[in-house]
């Protein structure tokens, strides 16, 4: 939510919002592909497994390694954005410069300090963190409304649309989480589809209207624009309390900044610290053993935010043009089509035959050659 409105900005409104719907549609799509796949296989089932099941080993290596790819560059994202949104909040508030790596080492350590101890402490906190985000999200629009202006809304470029279709895939990228809710509904595909829709849905609505509350209120150049904003690597929030003086919206946007990281920030270093502890077979009954999977979950990339310290939107859009896009979007379109003719007959299929399987699988070919373009800086958002 903080990169998306930015990382968009330059294609327009109107034309970014119709690069939602697609990405919206594709997810949801792909996440049916997914579910079928799930569903045949049952509960407690976990993606690396239904790879190699149903494709074979080379199929579940590559799920390992692009699943720590996506969440590695989340998690990068994640401290880049900390970084910057703390180091804005001490210069205008209290006037003290720190320096950047100080910011992401100390954010780091308290997500590793969080998750350390277990999956209790993550999930209270994070559900604490997140009625903060929904309360904060909701200020923030009532505030920032009026200060929409039209003529911010009115630039079309669809170059540029095309370049931000990869952060918008991430955007609804939740399908990690299908082997998980399958267990947690017992594999009833009536309430997997609810979930789905549901989820997405509101998804969707959410986005739409804070998109159209900040690229109508944040001009495409000048300070604190949309230009500036992705040079800078500066996330919407912040972005937002410089354009506009209206009273209480600092405290809205830099706490809604904070819940937006936060909650996100914590969720995904748990994924990781428990995929690194499946994957290689290492137990969590010791304080070493926990402390070197932390170190493996989030060591890797507190390194790269440390080197590259502007890399929140640049960071999001890989993860969404390339790894979501394999693994969300590929893998799952190859296992439904293998497991279709292995088994006629399944519990459930989702709609649509080969001609829509082989769309998805096209679609995330196309995500992927966009970003590798734009990573190669062959293909450049014009400015």
């Amino acid at each position: 939510m903080l990169a998306f409105p930015i990382a968009s900005g330059l294609a327009g409104f109107f034309p970014s919002i119709v690069t939602f719907l697609v990405a919206w549609s594709f997810m949801t799509i792909a996440s049916f592909y997914l579910l079928e796949v799930n569903l045949r296989f049952g509960c407690d089932v976990s993606l690396v497994t239904m790879a190699e099941k149903t494709l074979g080993r080379w199929a579940s290596v590559l799920t390992w390694v692009v699943f720590l790819f996506l969440f590695y560059a989340l998690c990068v994202a994640y401290i880049t954005g900390t970084t910057s949104l703390l180091d804005g909040v001490f210069k205008l508030h209290f006037k003290w410069e720190v320096e950047g790596w100080k910011i992401s080492l100390v954010s780091t350590l308290v997500v590793g300090f969080i998750i350390f101890f277990g999956h209790w402490l993550t999930v209270t906190l994070n559900r604490l963190l997140m009625f903060g985000l929904v309360i904060s999200y909701v200020g923030l629009v009532v505030i920032i409304a009026p200060h929409i202006e039209v003529q911010n809304l009115t630039h079309v470029n669809g170059s540029n649309a095309l370049l931000s279709l990869p952060i918008m895939m991430v955007a609804f990228g939740f399908q990690n989480l299908i082997p998980s809710l399958t267990d947690i509904y017992q594999a009833d595909v009536v309430k997997m589809k609810k979930v789905i829709w549901g989820g997405g849905l509101f998804a969707l609505f959410i986005y739409l209207v804070w998109q159209l509350i900040v690229q109508g209120v944040l001009p495409l150049k000048g300070p604190y624009g949309i230009v500036d904003s992705i040079q800078e690597g500066r996330e919407a929030a912040q972005s937002l309390v410089y354009t506009t003086k209206r009273t209480g919206l600092k405290a809205f946007a830099w706490v809604f900044a904070f819940f937006a990281i936060a909650t996100s920030f914590i969720a995904q270093s748990l994924s990781i610290f428990d995929f690194i502890s499946d994957g290689l077979q290492i137990t969590r009954d010791t304080f070493y053993k926990r402390v070197v999977l932390i170190l493996l979950a989030l060591g890797p990339p507190f390194l790269v935010a440390l080197i590259w310290p502007k890399l929140f939107i640049a960071a999001l859009s890989f993860a969404g043009g390339i790894c979501a896009m394999i693994l969300f979007g590929i893998l799952p379109a190859l296992m439904c089509l293998k497991g279709r003719v292995e088994e006629p007959i399944a519990q459930y299929r989702a709609r649509g035959g080969k001609p829509l399987i082989y769309t998805v699988i096209a679609v995330s070919t196309v995500v992927i050659l966009i970003e590798l373009l734009k990573e190669m800086d062959l293909w450049r958002f014009e400015l």
